[in-house]
């Protein structure tokens, strides 16, 4: 992936995201945006800033679910594993670092441009499965009758739901980085504690918060069954997006361990047996995570 379509895909996150944050206090008059060249500029420069910070939080809220399809994705492969390396012990399970750096330097064109077009199709499905629900509920307030508009404090509509995706956000990443740590296929399951699940995870707590807002904001829509769909719709949209995240994650851990596989199996299992840390396939962890 090249740096222009990376600027791309940065700034077009973070626009998304501040339409989103502000478009409640837009649709109340509260705010207006003029399309002067200066507004413009100033609006592409807080995207990419924005962007950068979502790409970042995403991937760290994705991480306890990319560990699991990771340890998965290892369980899947055991035969092909144990045909390289034996049925011993083995310093990583799935060496996915190791795997991507091999097509960076020996693969062809064909296969570092098939991995780092998954790559893109991963982090835009990744970023729909956290933004997604910050837009239904910004589509759901936006959508509140005049009457309830008028009712509302203009701080609440311009500052409380922007403070709320802020405060829900930073949650979820301390959620992910310091509670529900994500499992790893280097170290044995046994000796490191995590509770990370698909249901006890930080994605969990970001769809909960959500799901939570878009719940009290339906209290105040004018057409509650329309709110409702609304909602049911986006979370919809929330799940085909985790989704696709997940089979394209998959199939970018089976391009990595193919490619090494088939071109170089003997440095692939010269890598797996090297090393003083050395771990058993976690065919038991995966079976109370699935």
């Amino acid at each position: 992936m090249n740096i222009g379509e990376l600027l791309v895909e940065l700034v077009l996150a973070g626009l998304i995201t501040l339409a989103a944050l502000f478009f409640p206090a837009y649709s109340m008059g509260l705010l207006g945006f003029g399309l002067s060249t200066d507004a413009l500029a100033v609006a592409i420069a807080l995207g990419f800033a924005l962007g950068v910070i979502i790409d970042r939080s995403t991937d760290t809220i994705l991480e306890g679910w990319l560990g699991l399809v990771r340890l998965k994705f290892a369980e899947k492969v055991t035969a092909e594993r144990n045909a390289l390396v034996g049925s011993g012990l083995v310093q990583d399970v799935f060496p996915e670092d190791w795997l991507r750096i091999q097509i960076l330097v020996n693969g062809s064109e064909a296969a570092v441009r098939a991995m780092e077009a998954l790559r893109t199709r991963i982090r835009v499905a990744r970023n729909m499965v956290v933004l997604t629900p910050v837009l239904t509920v910004s589509a759901i307030i936006g959508g509140w009758p005049p009457d309830t508009r008028k009712q509302m404090a203009n701080a609440e509509a311009a500052v409380l739901f922007p403070l709320f995706e802020l405060v829900a956000l930073i949650s979820a990443v301390v959620i992910a980085r310091w509670w529900l740590k994500a499992p790893r296929t280097s170290t044995p399951a046994a000796t490191v504690p995590s509770r990370a699940s698909w249901l006890a995870s930080a994605v969990t707590a970001w769809f909960g918060l959500h799901l939570l807002a878009a719940a009290a904001a339906i209290v105040f829509s004018d057409d509650q069954t329309t709110a409702v769909g609304a909602t049911a719709a986006g979370f919809l949209l929330t799940a085909l997006a985790a989704l696709a995240w997940e089979r394209m994650t998959v199939s970018f851990m089976a391009l990595l361990w193919n490619h090494s596989r088939f071109t170089d199996p003997k440095k692939l299992a010269a890598h797996m047996s090297s090393g003083s840390r050395s771990t058993q396939v976690p065919s038991t962890s995966i079976q109370e995570i699935s």
